[in-house]
């Protein structure tokens, strides 16, 4: 029997329309950081191409 391990990095963007930061509508911030675990990200499954 033969075994293959690899790491790898990936990267996922999306938009979505309702984490939407308008800077001139606010306090004039221009970057905005919001820590992962309080917003809804997807679950990722990878399969054998």
């Amino acid at each position: 029997m033969q075994t293959i391990r690899f790491a790898m990095d990936v990267t996922m963007q999306w938009a979505d329309p309702l984490l939407v930061w308008t800077p001139t509508a606010g306090s004039g911030l221009t970057i905005l950081k919001v820590p992962e675990d309080s917003i809804w990200t997807p679950d990722a499954t990878f399969y054998a191409a």
